[in-house]
């Protein structure tokens, strides 16, 4: 018994450094049953959305077998979480081959400019992906292409859903206007569509080129497009 003591005074001790460590705790909530004080309501916030997706990844699944496919999306997103991470991304979810993510004040206060983290992300982003591809091209693997939506604007941020089970994520404009941007690249043959407010706020940091206007979801006005084409 006095042997097990001190193991269990260390088991306590390690649970608990492992509690407040855990990147995770205080920054995606999911509960069953459970009141969580650290729940997070939701409130407006003007942020960057970031959303990428892969093109015609469904088909490329079917050729390689599920596991291959796994390991590839799994290397893809190796390649893109650390980029997203050290750019102060907060990424809300990895949903099949799909990346969403926000830039901005999301947990802290921040007065840095949220629009070239987000950008600057994407431009290298699209420099990891090219190295990536070429290391598939290598193994005989067809090349990837990745496309991205970037917006910035309103959404409200925090915990959805019920006492049951919530989720901590964003909704709102520029998550809506991020999702058309990053769809309408296969469209436009743009690797990244950019919102003009995003492009304002980083006109003296990158290059863009002009896009023809995007799509809104029913009932909103098209959406200014343009490419970030590099850093000045």
């Amino acid at each position: 018994m006095e042997v097990l003591i001190p193991i269990a005074i260390a088991l306590v001790i390690a649970l608990i450094i492992r509690w407040f460590l855990t990147p995770g705790r205080a920054r995606r909530l999911a509960r069953k049953g459970v009141s969580d004080p650290e729940s997070i309501n939701p409130i407006p916030l003007d942020i960057t959305v970031l959303f990428a997706n892969l093109d015609d990844f469904v088909p490329l699944l079917e050729r390689l077998g599920h596991q291959a496919g796994a390991h590839l999306l799994n290397e893809y997103y190796s390649v893109m979480t650390p980029i997203i991470r050290r750019h102060d991304g907060y990424i809300h979810q990895h949903a099949f081959d799909s990346l969403f993510c926000c830039f901005g004040p999301i947990l802290s206060v921040s007065r840095s400019n949220h629009a070239e983290q987000a950008i600057r992300a994407v431009l290298d982003m699209q420099n990891a992906m090219d190295l990536l591809n070429d290391r598939l091209t290598a193994r005989g693997l067809p090349r990837v292409r990745m496309r991205i939506g970037v917006a910035t604007g309103q959404a409200i941020v925090g915990d959805i859903g019920s006492a049951e089970y919530s989720q901590f994520t964003a909704i709102g404009p520029a998550v809506n206007a991020a999702k058309q941007l990053e769809k309408a690249c296969k469209t436009r043959d743009a690797r990244n569509l950019v919102n003009a407010q995003a492009r304002l706020r980083t006109l003296a940091l990158v290059r863009f080129r002009v896009v023809e206007p995007t799509p809104a979801v029913e009932g909103d006005a098209p959406i200014e497009s343009f490419e970030a084409i590099g850093r000045l």
